[in-house]
Order: structure tokens, then sequence, then C-alpha cells
């Protein structure tokens, strides 16, 4: 089917460079890989094709990543007295840590659906 399909795209490609220029003698000496080249980097389905399965390959990436972390500083500001500090400051981290493999299921599901975009 998908060569059906390829050699569908060549011939459009083809007819259409054929009815703009008129027939020369670099024309004929075209190959049919060549053609099928041409239909392939020139048909814009065959662009928006390749982009979904680069979005599918970068969720199936994102699925497989821990997820980052949280850094921050936290302040607590008390009244002015004497007697006691002016306040306090912390720092903190915090990391979540998956478990039960589901880095890797996820990934697996989004990589199915690389496989489907395909």
């Amino acid at each position: 089917m998908r060569r059906a399909a390829t050699l569908c795209l060549v011939l459009l490609v083809a007819s259409d460079a054929a009815a703009q220029q008129p027939a020369s003698p670099s024309i004929a000496g075209i190959t049919l890989a060549e053609l099928e080249k041409l239909a392939l980097e020139s048909n814009p389905t065959m662009r928006a094709a390749q982009a979904r399965i680069d979005a599918a390959r970068g969720r199936a990436r994102q699925a497989g990543a821990w997820p980052n972390p949280t850094i921050g500083v936290s302040v607590e500001e008390q009244p002015f007295r004497e007697t006691e500090p002016h306040g306090s400051t912390g720092i903190f981290a915090e990391q979540t840590i998956l478990l039960g493999g589901k880095l890797r299921l996820g990934r697996a599901a989004f990589d199915r659906a690389v496989d489907r975009n395909q």
C-alpha cells in the first residue's frame, strides 16, 4: 500500500513537472528513484506525517524521563523585636521518585504511538 501511494506521488510530481516545462533532455534522464525522492521531499503530506512522527518520538522520550526536581528558597518574615531574630531562611530540594516501572511503562505506551504514526 505504501509503495502504491509513493508511486502515485511520483506520477503526480512527474505530470506536474511535465505540465510546467516543455520536454527537455534533462527530464528524460531522471530515474525512478530520483522521481520518488523528489516526490517525498516536495509533498506537504509527507512533511506533516514526518512532523507527527517526530512529535510522537519527543513525547515517548519525555514519558521515559525522570520528572524535574524542584529547588527553592523559603523565607519567613517576623516582626522586628530586639530579642528575636528578624526571620528565618531555608532552602529546599524535592524530587519525585517513580516506582513500579512507571517510566518504562509510560515509555512503552508512547513507543507504540510512534509505531502507529510510522
